[in-house]
């Protein structure tokens, strides 16, 4: 596909409504929701299942409604809470292993599929198997099944593409429906906005149904709102993205030859678009691993002594930090934008990573409550640079086309 061809032909413009656009931000913010509600309650019932097994009691983790006053009282062990805290980031480890060893391979697929049969089919793929990750989710919780059997189900979400393939299926048809501009860019941002409110949403309440009715009802809830999503998607939507007239069939041995198609072309291009590619992957994986892996390990650490959350505390404190970020960050940001006018992107996303580092610091010396909190609000802009990274990536390509 040619990047200077219009995405949509004159007589599919049609497909360009707000209806569209709407359907698809409201199925962002389901997907959202019930893939944060699934997520936060993750590390909390590994910790609680690897305690309840050191316990050699017939504590049942899955069942458990932890109490505020008790937190750290009803599980206690004769292990120490290092040791605890040690198996459980050791078992999140393999969990994000499990998903991220087969998300890979699958991402490298979609894109040249995606042009090929369509972004519907891909969201329904994606939806359809990250349903079934969440219903064997629930039933291994339900039963208390060893935790092998979890990293299974993980596998199978890994299958999906995870969160990815759906974002990137979304983004396609937003662009799909949108003009080139400030119309695009409008939407994009509503898009991501509604995405922090679903997820925002979802801490809160699922802080209070681990509290009281143990993690089997987040994972049941995550199930079924993800099951309502792929029958509201397969109803509701109607896939912008039309063929070419002319189309081969779809051979899935020719795809990884297109996914090298750039050392194909011209000397000139192929040389500063991989350029840039690599340059922005390796940017990107330092960028976004320890933001990834901090939520569990974050999580892990206030758990257990001297901190002793609970789902509640945990819940409240996620949904005010994210609002925090997605409100008072991007106000930061432009702040930033507008007084320091001579300074370059790249400078500002130094400063953001360095307040990241600096959050992070102090997570790992905190000893009390307040340290937590200052620590959060010091690393406030730590989750917003990538969108700066590209800016400056993008620069850096135009300056070598240039030279």
């Amino acid at each position: 596909m040619e990047e200077t061809k219009p995405l949509l032909k004159e007589h599919d413009k049609s497909f360009g409504s707000f209806g569209t656009q709407l359907r698809v931000v409201v199925y962002v913010m389901i997907y959202g929701c019930a893939f944060e509600t699934s997520g936060q309650a993750e590390p909390q019932y590994i910790y609680a299942y690897l305690k309840s097994v050191t316990n050699s009691t017939d504590f049942k983790a899955a069942n458990d409604s932890l109490q505020a006053q008790k937190a750290c009282i009803i599980n206690s062990t004769s292990a120490s809470d290092d040791k605890i805290q040690g198996l459980t980031s050791n078992w999140s480890w393999y969990i994000s292993l499990a998903q991220a060893g087969f998300a890979l391979p699958v991402l490298m697929f979609v894109g040249p599929m995606a042009d090929k049969i369509g972004r519907k089919p891909l969201i329904l793929w994606n939806v359809l198997l990250v349903c079934i990750s969440l219903a064997l989710k629930t039933t291994i919780v339900y039963m208390n099944l060893h935790l092998y059997y979890y990293v299974v189900a993980c596998g199978i979400l890994g299958l999906s593409g995870n969160f990815y393939v759906f974002h990137l299926a979304n983004i396609a048809i937003l662009a799909d429906c949108t003009s080139e501009g400030k119309e695009r860019s409008f939407v994009l941002v509503v898009y991501e906005a509604l995405l922090g409110l679903g997820t925002a949403c979802s801490q809160v309440g699922t802080g209070y149904l681990i509290q009281l009715v143990g993690f089997s009802y987040p994972y049941l809830i995550s199930s079924g709102l993800m099951l309502s999503l792929l029958i509201l998607i397969t109803i509701t939507l109607k896939d912008p993205w039309k063929p070419q007239e002319i189309t081969s069939t779809l051979r899935f041995r020719e795809i990884p030859g297109q996914l090298f198609t750039l050392w194909k072309s011209s000397k000139q291009n192929s040389k500063h678009y991989v350029r840039f590619l690599i340059l922005y992957f390796v940017v990107y994986c330092l960028y976004y691993l320890p933001m990834n892996g901090a939520f569990s390990i974050r999580t892990i650490y206030i758990l257990g002594e001297p901190f002793c959350w609970t789902s509640e505390h945990i819940g409240w404190y996620n949904t005010i930090t994210n609002c925090t970020v997605y409100i008072l960050g991007g106000v930061v940001i432009k702040f930033l934008h507008v007084c320091c006018v001579r300074r370059k992107d790249d400078v500002i996303s130094i400063f953001c990573m360095l307040s990241g580092v600096a959050c992070f610091v102090l997570f790992g010396f905190s000893t009390d409550d307040s340290m937590i909190y200052i620590g959060t609000a010091v690393g406030i802009l730590r989750f917003l640079p990538i969108s700066m990274i590209k800016a400056v990536l993008s620069r850096l390509v135009s300056k070598d086309k240039q030279g």
